[in-house]
């Protein structure tokens, strides 16, 4: 994994965030932080009855990304709390390698504190240092306002749409936006 230096970030509520690259150790509060995020969100991809790991399964789950230098994950954390997790993946044929797909998981109660502005400043330090990475890309549900004002607010543009892409399982369907941006001036 293309390690993020560890860093320091200041929240809307003054609270100072540590941003740093999971280790093995982490594979515990990891798997606690995406059983609760996959089980109380309803923009994942995810649900929670479906997301069934172990902290042994986490913890190979880290050891993929410390064994690519092209993908990169890093967690944040308040005073010990996992507060969410970024992961940039490439992807994974020669002619797309240069595109890194991006996810991030926020605990509830961390929302609407710029986290996800804190997580998306370190992340695109890291994307426009990184020798491969050129363009990342993400998909978010079409109606995930937040998520998509945050994502145009550090320049990503929309890509394209799947419409009925999701369907919950009250037998609604959601459309989903894919979303990109350029980091090497491409």
């Amino acid at each position: 994994m293309a390690q993020i230096v560890p860093v320091l970030k200041q929240s809307k509520s003054d609270r100072i965030i540590s941003f740093r690259s999971p280790t093995a150790k982490d594979a515990s509060i990891i798997r606690k932080h995406y059983e609760r995020v996959f089980h109380d969100n309803s923009f994942m991809l995810t649900s929670g009855e479906e997301f069934i790991a172990n902290d042994e399964q986490v913890a190979a789950g880290i050891d993929t990304f410390w064994n690519d230098p092209n993908k990169v994950a890093f967690i944040a954390e308040y005073e010990n709390e996992l507060i969410g997790i970024m992961t940039v993946t490439p992807r994974e044929t020669k002619r797309v390698k240069h595109v890194g797909m991006i996810a991030l998981t926020i605990k509830e109660e961390w929302r609407g504190q710029r986290m996800g502005s804190l997580f998306f400043e370190v992340m695109l330090e890291w994307a426009e240092a990184h020798p491969v990475i050129e363009k990342l890309s993400g998909e978010a549900f079409a109606h995930n306002e937040r998520s998509l004002r945050l994502l145009k607010s550090f320049g990503f543009v929309e890509e394209g749409r799947k419409i009925g892409e999701v369907k919950y399982p009250d037998g609604t369907y959601v459309d989903t936006i894919f979303i990109a941006k350029s980091v090497k001036g491409n």
